[in-house]
Formats: structure tokens, C-alpha cells, sequence
């Protein structure tokens, strides 16, 4: 018990002792100490660099004495920007050199901060904070932690001129376009419906025999394939074209509809008809009104909304989904022509969820969409459509304005690599 005790405080020392050590060492690391220096300070000092290079160039090195500190977890990437700007200014790293004037960068910000002679670079990408810089510590992670610690415990010498600066910044929330998801959404059924070719099956055997019923079974899978697309495709139809003429009424309302939420609210709540009258009425930008009695497209368009409720509600109406026709003496039937067995067991899915009438579903959208669109002026059909593509906008609270903030796209970087993935529908 006595060995295991002494086992035990020899540990407990130890541990202490390397706690120590590295607390030690990163005493001799202030952040007090780090200074700053203008953009073109900094820029002269790589471009000299680089010159004595190309005059004697040195044999490369492994970059040993560099390490990059990831900063994600447990930092507010928003609060160190704002430390570091009210404390030195302006980002003033080469980054900034190539930094487009806009969100689609590699690096949206960079300092380069001197200690003594040595130079920490403070990078941020649009997924983490990069650090670069050439001390040596015993243990990494336990560096960064106090790293971040000493940052935090700074923020109370720049408390005011961090609070300043911060006014400075505006808010964004980003939210979910529904009209961009419901695209997406209709487009990939679109596509894997035309990607089954069920057209090209209907040339199928009149006789199912045992050589070809594993092509049967096959087959069958695809038409319950395609009927769930089409039935999928008619049910969103109605939706897909309901949330462009919301979206519309959300970006062009005039600014006394957008004021009052009552009547914002009574003007969405409008069936989907008087909505499309009235959007030159409650709306800027509209060259000509949308002509909803007289234009086809829209006709075609008001037939889709009425079938809705039967798809919606499951109504019955036998009229409406009739296949066939037998007649019958008794309990004998006779039918009007012969079908072979495939065709009657998948006939009825076939039409009430046809893919043809889908499809058609799908394309009277998209025309009322181009027509819609050609009734508004130039300037704001570029921005409506700027709008439509975008998966993820912003929404200023404070001021009640809408904006796109990034561009379609994610790009990362790993070792100077650009990783650009377009974005997810």
C-alpha cells in the first residue's frame, strides 16, 4: 500500500514538473509582445526575401521549424478578427495581395505579426484560423490552448476598442431558399425518372416463361420506380411553382406591403390565381402585368393546381382514373382486348402516375417561370435570377434587406492546393 502511495506521489510530481515546464515555456511567449507592421512594410520585407533567394539560393529545406496551428473548435473566429483589428488594424498579410473584393476567396483575412525576430502569420479560411510560426513547444495542443487564453485574457485591454470596432460590422443570417431547394429537389427527380427510360420497355414479352421472368422482375422494378418519381414529381409540381411566386412577393413586395405583416401575410394566404393577378399591383419591377385568364401557360398552369387536391387528399373519382373496361355475363369476364399479365398488373400505376403527365407537370413550371420573369424589367430579372440560383442568401434583420453572400460554390485549400466543390442541391 506504502509502495503504491510513494508510486502514486512520484507521478503526481512528474506531472507537475512537465506542466510546469511547458507553462515555462510559454511564459516566455507574451502576446503583449507581438507588434505590427503596415501592408507595404510587410510586403517589402517578402519581396526583399525573395530577392536574396534568387541571389543565393539556399538548398530547400523541410519545413521543420515551421508549425500550423488549426484553430476551429472552441474560438469565435468573428471575436479574434476583431481582437486583432482593434488591437494592430487592418489585416496586413501578403494574402491580402490577391484577396478579391468579395466572399469567394481562399483566405478572407491575414495578419503577419512580428516577435522579436521571428514572424507569426494569423491566417483565416472559410473553414478555420491557420497559424503559422517557428516556436518549438513540448506539446503543441497545450500551446494553442494557452495561445487562445492569452488572447481571451486581451480582450479586456482592448475592451472598448473591440466594442467599437464591432458596431462597425453588419449581421447576416443566413437561411434556406425555398424555391432553390424545391428546384433542386424536382430536378434530380427529373433526371433519375429520364435516367429509367421506361419508354424503351414498352416493347415487353406477351408471355412471361421461366427464361425471361428474371428480366420481368426487373422491369417491374423500374415502372414502381418510375410511378413513385412521377406521383413524387405532380405532388411537387404545384410547390415548385407556389414558391417562385412567393419568392417574388418576398424580394419585390412594395415597401408598404413589407411594413405591414398583416397584409404581407393576407397577400401570401391568397389562392395561388389572385396571387399571380395582383403581383404587378404589390410589386416593383413589373414591366407588364401576368396576363393569369388569357395566357396559356397560366391555364395550364391553374389545371395543375386543380388536379392537386385529388393527388393531395387521395380523392376517388372513378371517372378521372380510368384504365380499362371489362364486361361481364355473371361472374365471367370479357374483356375489351387482351393485355398480357405485366401490362394489367402495372397499367393502373402506369396511368394515374404517368411519368408522361409528370413530365408535362414539370414543363408547364418551368414555362410559367419564363413567362413570369419576361413581365418584369431587365434590372430586376437579373437579380430575381441572380436569387433563384441561390441555395443559401442572407437576411440583414436590422434592415430588412435580402442579399447573396457567397457564391455557389465551397472552396478550401490544403498546402497552397485550391479544393473547389459546388454546392450540394
Amino acid at each position: 500500500m506504502a509502495l503504491w502511495a510513494l508510486f502514486g506521489m512520484k507521478v503526481k510530481m512528474l506531472i507537475n514538473q512537465l506542466l510546469y515546464s511547458y507553462e515555462e515555456i510559454l511564459d516566455k511567449f507574451d502576446i503583449g509582445k507581438l507588434t505590427y507592421k503596415p501592408a507595404s512594410e510587410v510586403a517589402q520585407e517578402m519581396l526583399t526575401k525573395m530577392e536574396l533567394k534568387k541571389a543565393s539560393p539556399a538548398p530547400p529545406k523541410a519545413l521543420e521549424g515551421q508549425s500550423l496551428w488549426y484553430l476551429i473548435k472552441s474560438v469565435k473566429p468573428v471575436d479574434i478578427y476583431c481582437y486583432l483589428n482593434a488591437r494592430f488594424g487592418p489585416p496586413n498579410g501578403m494574402q491580402m495581395h490577391f484577396k478579391a473584393n468579395d466572399s469567394d476567396n481562399l483566405f478572407q483575412w491575414h495578419y503577419t505579426l512580428h516577435y522579436e525576430e521571428e514572424r507569426i502569420e494569423v491566417m483565416c479560411t472559410n473553414y478555420r484560423i491557420e497559424v503559422i510560426h517557428s516556436f518549438v513547444f513540448p506539446d503543441h495542443q497545450f500551446a494553442v490552448d494557452q495561445f487562445l487564453l492569452d488572447i481571451k485574457k486581451d480582450y479586456q485591454n482592448y475592451k472598448k476598442e473591440i466594442s467599437d470596432f464591432r458596431t462597425t460590422l453588419e449581421k447576416w443570417n443566413i437561411f434556406v431558399n425555398p424555391f432553390f431547394h424545391n428546384k433542386s429537389v424536382m430536378e434530380y427527380q427529373v433526371n433519375a425518372l429520364d435516367e429509367l427510360k421506361v419508354d424503351s420497355l414498352s416493347d415487353v414479352p406477351e408471355t412471361i416463361t421461366e427464361d425471361n421472368q428474371q428480366y420481368f422482375n426487373e422491369i417491374a422494378i423500374k415502372y414502381t420506380q418510375a410511378t413513385a418519381l412521377a406521383f413524387s414529381i405532380r405532388m411537387l409540381a404545384p410547390v415548385y411553382a407556389e414558391s417562385f411566386v412567393n419568392t417574388l412577393i418576398f424580394l419585390l413586395a412594395d415597401d408598404d406591403v413589407k411594413k405591414d405583416k398583416r397584409l404581407y401575410d393576407s397577400i401570401i394566404r391568397q389562392n395561388i390565381d389572385i396571387r399571380v393577378k395582383q403581383l404587378h399591383r404589390n410589386c416593383n419591377g413589373f414591366e407588364f402585368p401576368v396576363d393569369y385568364n388569357n395566357a396559356e401557360v397560366c391555364k395550364k398552369l391553374h389545371t395543375i393546381f386543380n388536379n392537386r387536391n385529388d393527388l393531395l387528399h387521395g380523392n376517388i373519382d372513378p371517372k378521372k382514373s380510368v384504365y380499362d373496361t371489362f364486361y361481364f355475363q355473371g361472374k365471367t369476364p370479357l374483356p375489351l382486348e387482351f393485355k398480357n399479365m405485366f401490362t394489367q398488373a402495372h397499367s393502373a400505376s402506369m396511368n394515374v402516375y404517368s411519368p408522361d403527365q409528370a413530365l408535362h407537370d414539370y414543363e408547364v413550371v418551368q414555362d410559367f417561370i419564363a413567362y413570369v420573369l419576361l413581365c418584369l424589367n431587365e434590372e430586376v430579372d437579373k437579380q430575381v435570377r441572380h436569387f433563384l440560383k441561390t441555395q443559401d442568401p442572407g437576411w440583414n434583420d436590422k434592415t430588412g434587406r435580402v442579399g447573396i453572400l457567397f457564391p455557389q460554390h465551397y472552396a478550401d485549400s490544403s498546402f497552397g492546393i485550391s479544393i473547389p466543390i459546388t454546392k450540394s442541391s
